[in-house]
């Protein structure tokens, strides 16, 4: 049996297209990765919530691989250091459910391993680092440990954090791992990203009785059931003394749900 299922929502066939060329390159092939495309490229038939969730309920491998289209994996970092990499995750943390190349961590700081079109560097922290969320462009689901995605949300943004809340809900970790490709496009702030963004906050605000949230877009907010504990924190100097002391930051981080 194949050791990963890659899975991707393709509308642009020609960017899908590279990245198998740079996959098979990497030393991802037919025997050791199964593929499976969802075509959006006549209409968006597919949406990543309930996608990876399909996709989830259809691997029988060890390890789901969602990705976008735009990635090259030309950086070095192949089939066999991805292997490497997972092994060590399991020896370090046999409670890991999923693993990405950028998150933010516990202080609300970035743990990056990438090169896009937004960074000038590509990388920052040390690897593996636990994380409470992931960017999309690269995620890798352990099946022993299955997190999944929201099914009332929906759209194509932060279903990286969905799935880590998720998964820290049910008792797992996520982590940010030292495999470097390369991401054709740096991301976009559409209306589109900001409608998701405001729904995804109303849906996990219900789930805290006090989160401080951080995306990997640089995006903080303040999550509460109780309208009144959200609105206090989120005055900004009280949420700068929140989270400048080290004894408060454990009490707001998803961790503590």
């Amino acid at each position: 049996m194949s050791t990963f299922h890659l899975c991707t929502i393709v509308n642009r066939p020609d960017q899908y297209q590279q990245m198998l060329a740079s996959l098979e390159s990497a030393g991802f092939n037919k025997l050791n990765t199964r593929f499976t495309v969802f075509d959006n490229s006549l209409e968006n038939k597919f949406d990543p919530y309930a996608t990876i969730n399909l996709a989830l309920s259809q691997t029988q491998e060890n390890y789901l691989i969602f990705c976008h289209q735009d990635l090259l994996f030309n950086q070095g970092h192949g089939y066999e250091r991805l292997v490497f990499l997972l092994e060590g995750l399991n020896s370090l943390d046999s409670d890991w459910s999923i693993a990405g190349n950028a998150g933010v961590n516990e202080r609300y700081k970035y743990v990056i391993r990438i090169s896009d079109a937004n960074q000038s560097y590509n990388w920052k922290g040390a690897f593996p680092q636990k994380v409470f969320t992931l960017d999309e462009n690269l995620l890798v689901f352990n099946m022993k440990n299955r997190a999944r995605c929201s099914q009332q949300l929906s759209g194509f943004h932060l279903y990286g954090s969905d799935s880590c809340l998720h998964a820290i809900g049910l008792g797992y970790s996520c982590y940010v791992i030292d495999f470097h490709v390369t991401h054709l496009s740096g991301g976009s702030m559409s209306e589109e990203f900001y409608r998701g963004l405001y729904q995804f906050y109303d849906h996990w605000r219900n789930h805290f009785q006090l989160c401080i949230h951080k995306t990997v877009t640089g995006r903080l907010k303040v999550l509460s059931r109780h309208t009144w504990l959200e609105k206090t924190v989120t005055f900004k100097p009280i949420r700068k003394i929140v989270l400048f002391f080290n004894r408060f930051v454990p009490l707001v981080t998803p961790y503590k749900r």
